[in-house]
């Protein structure tokens, strides 16, 4: 008996380890913004491509875009192969996506292709597969179930980011290139040493990220209970919105998942109607989760470009507060897991969207401090610590503006010195040069007495000629 108790909770805890290592895969598509430096550099250096970093928000988008829109698909292909396979199938796609951007790495339009479009499918099958088997096995705190297993994708951020620094950028080297031709404040790498291991990054991250989705795909495979156990419900209107071949008796205080409150006195099996979907609540948690994600992906896209081409910070501290900022991130998704669970979806997602609005506005009024980033995408604890960096950002402000006055004071002193050298040049040589003119008058005057002798000589010669003869 005991075994058995054992052997399912094994069976309903092993489904959520699997579905947080497939989300610590499927995470890895929030790391981008930290390697689009280097990504961009590569296409513009060696692809010699004109792309600039704002292009790399095409790439960002289009995975998120095309993770949005196959996710639908994901849920249908769970329902005929299984979660296994389904899981298996989406992440090996974007497993594939990955591996072939070694090859389409030079090249901004098939870099889209592989690494936004290819990506993004595969991402989109896979994301919602272990979290619905997850919620189904353990409903009651479906709330903190879905944060443990979003925790994953945090968790790829603060590992990856670091790894992935390290391995191209050992060093720590700062962009230093500045095209020429174009009209723009932004650097680029041009250290070979650096470009040329972001192929081989794609090759390595893509093998990995497979083996991890193998084994977690192994761990939410199905158990003994049939998948179609789960039944989801309207909190509002208490109206059941999905149950199939389960025996149910409505109760007057609502329809919920517990089967203490469900008698086996007949049988249901029906599916949700259209309308369910086209609904006030429907489009108002869109719209919110809609205008939520403008400022999430904003910081997401731009965090490293901001912070190395305009504040040069160096790409290390950069990646650090990253993997910082992840923690939080981490930390966000179980605290608003509880909040869910304590209260309802509806009340935690208003809260969110209340912080994320003040922060929003935080984030505007203090463009300038890098920090000020970081806060919008962990939370308003650090609203302090960005105050205190925005202060050691202004005060590196003033240093360096002093700094620019004296070098440019400096400069001057150096031009007015060399100004007076060549003048004082230019007045020797005009000296030199009436010298060479005076030379030139006396030889003039030498050349002419020169001939006068010459003639008096040739007058001697002439007479003495004639004399004797």
């Amino acid at each position: 008996m005991k075994q058995e108790e054992n052997s399912e909770a094994w069976s309903k805890y092993k489904i959520i380890l699997g579905g947080f290592l497939i989300h610590c895969t499927l995470g890895s598509i929030y790391c981008f913004s930290n390697i689009s430096v280097y990504v961009i550099s590569y296409m513009k250096i060696i692809g010699c491509s004109n792309v600039t970093y704002k292009d790399s928000s095409w790439i960002y988008v289009l995975t998120l875009i095309f993770q949005c829109f196959f996710g639908f698909f994901g849920g249908i292909l769970n329902q005929n192969l299984g979660p296994q396979i389904s899981v298996l199938l989406g992440g090996w796609l974007m497993c594939l996506g990955i591996l072939l951007s070694y090859f389409t790495v030079f090249n901004f339009y098939l870099f889209l292709m592989t690494y936004g479009i290819l990506c993004g499918i595969g991402c989109g099958i896979a994301y919602p597969i272990p979290l619905s088997v997850a919620v189904k096995k353990h409903y009651d705190h479906k709330g903190v179930i879905s944060g443990i297993i979003f925790l994953g994708r945090g968790l790829a951020v603060f590992i990856i980011c670091p790894m992935q620094n390290y391995f191209i950028n050992k060093y720590n080297y700062m962009p230093d290139y500045s095209p020429e031709f174009e009209s723009t404040e932004e650097k680029y790498f041009s250290n070979l040493d650096i470009l040329n291991k972001v192929p081989y990054l794609f090759i390595y991250e893509g093998i990995f990220f497979a083996i991890i989705q193998f084994i977690g795909a192994c761990l939410i495979s199905d158990t003994n209970d049939s998948s179609k156990e789960f039944m989801a419900y309207n909190d509002k209107s208490s109206k059941l919105l999905y149950c199939e071949n389960k025996s149910f008796t409505y109760k007057n205080n609502g329809i919920t998942n517990s089967f203490r409150t469900l008698s086996n006195t007949s049988n249901f099996s029906f599916r949700e109607s259209n309308s369910t979907f086209i609904n006030r609540d429907f489009i108002l948690i869109w719209l919110m989760v809609f205008f939520n994600w403008q400022a999430i992906s904003y910081t997401q896209i731009f965090w490293k470009i901001f912070g190395l081409n305009y504040l040069y910070i160096d790409d290390r501290s950069l990646s650090l507060m990253g993997a910082v900022s992840s923690l939080f991130n981490i930390f966000g998704r179980l605290f608003w897991g509880f909040i869910s669970d304590l209260t309802s979806f509806k009340t935690a997602l208003i809260l969110m969207s209340m912080l994320m609005s003040f922060l929003t506005v935080t984030l505007t009024l203090s463009a300038r401090a890098f920090s000020s980033i970081i806060n919008a995408m962990i939370s308003a604890h650090y609203a302090r610590a960005g105050l205190l960096r925005k202060k050691k950002i202004k005060k590196m402000k003033r240093v360096n503006k002093l700094l620019s006055e004296k070098k440019h004071e400096q400069i001057i002193k150096i031009m007015n010195i060399v100004k007076k050298n060549m003048n004082e040049m230019n007045k020797n040589m005009n000296e030199m040069n009436k010298n060479m003119n005076e030379m030139k008058k006396s030889m003039n005057e030498m050349n002419k007495n020169m001939n006068k002798i010459n003639g008096v000589k040739k007058n001697i010669a002439e007479g003495a000629f004639q004399f004797f003869h």
